[in-house]
């Protein structure tokens, strides 16, 4: 109250964020977020996100990413065929001829090593904020309910500007890391440093597709070609793979593939929330305004991470500079990263 006369801030903060977190809740454009790997809520100025995996590698002659393996070692047959292969007991060892007793089979002799890959990747905090300047209480009463247009307006973009910012993540042309150096002419080999790891179709031959026919992005040329860029990947097949897509895009996509189309729906809210979203092999299609005409992304959930820094925040108040005139000022921060490059597919609709 300011001497009598101006409006109970205080009150009205709490009816006008109650309907703005209840305008939030009914808004029907999904949440990305749901969509990614939660992190805990960070502190600071950045976070770092761990990924372990088993070391893998591109194999040229099947296309896909291998996992490191055991290798396989004959127990009996031959002594000299085993030395090699380090399956010579002790007792083997010392009786067989003097050639053998080399340094490279004593080596094959060892424990052998599975490698991890072990990397984290930089998150740092990304503020989300609104606001809106009433010019008189009575307009700020008026607005003061989930379905006006003033809050509904607020929310949505508050809720695109989120989308964006993982969005933004998604399509990364880089990401700060901190990784093993395993580059044999650096000085710093075998140590732990910050990297700029590129994401581009040199480096990850799999992960960005152009379409098969130009205009379009079609179910039966196309989809497989993404699902299996994500099998290579050691994906499992039963995983739901959100595909952005550009709203003119999806309708050349329905009209050029109308037979496959008829029945499976692009994903809603209620879809994600419910957990039963529609997909062609395995392909589940949102469509997104923020997404520019011929891309389109494809991701594992798990390849993004979401880090929560500051929860939904309101204010309401009085400014003496503008009249008085009641201000409402909303604000989060929240960080996005992708943590796995092979998780996230970028396609090209090759030009008509």
């Amino acid at each position: 109250m300011l001497n009598g006369t101006g409006f109970n801030a205080q009150t009205y903060l709490e009816q006008f964020a109650q309907h703005f977190e209840a305008a939030l809740g009914a808004n029907n454009d999904i949440d990305l977020r749901s969509l990614c790997a939660h992190q805990p809520q960070a502190k600071g100025s950045a976070y770092w996100a761990k990924s372990i995996r088993p070391k893998i590698s591109l194999d040229e002659g099947t296309g896909t990413y291998r996992e490191q393996l055991p290798k396989s070692r004959n127990l009996k047959g031959d002594i000299n065929a085993r030395a090699a292969e380090g399956t010579i007991s002790r007792r083997e060892w010392e009786n067989m001829e003097a050639s053998l007793k080399t340094f490279e089979n004593d080596k094959a002799r060892q424990t052998p090593h599975q490698d991890v890959d072990f990397y984290q990747t930089l998150i740092e905090p990304i503020l989300n904020d609104t606001g809106h300047e009433f010019e008189t209480e009575d307009e700020l009463l008026e607005a003061c309910d989930p379905t006006s247009a003033t809050i509904m307006l607020l929310v949505s973009a508050f809720k695109r500007s989120r989308n964006m910012q993982m969005i933004a993540a998604l399509k990364a042309a880089s990401t700060t890391r901190k990784m093993l150096d395993l580059a044999s002419a650096s000085g710093t080999f075998g140590q732990i440093v910050n990297k700029t790891v590129d994401w581009n179709s040199t480096a990850y031959k799999n992960n960005f597709i152009t379409t098969a026919n130009q205009g379009y992005f079609s179910l039966k040329e196309d989809a497989p070609l993404v699902r299996a860029a994500l099998d290579a990947a050691g994906v499992s097949d039963k995983t739901r793979v959100p595909c952005l897509i550009n709203p003119h895009d999806f309708a050349q996509t329905c009209i050029n593939s109308f037979d496959k189309w008829a029945d499976i729906p692009y994903v809603t809210k209620q879809d994600v929330e419910n957990g039963t979203m529609p997909d062609a092999f395995g392909l589940s299609f949102i469509k997104c305004n923020e997404i520019p005409k011929g891309k389109m992304y494809a991701w594992l959930p798990q390849a993004i991470a979401y880090v929560p820094w500051k929860p939904l925040e309101q204010k309401l108040g009085e400014d003496p500079r503008y009249k008085f005139h009641p201000t409402f000022y909303a604000k989060e921060a929240q960080g996005f990263a992708r943590i796995d490059d092979l998780g996230v597919v970028e396609i090209t609709v090759k030009a008509a």
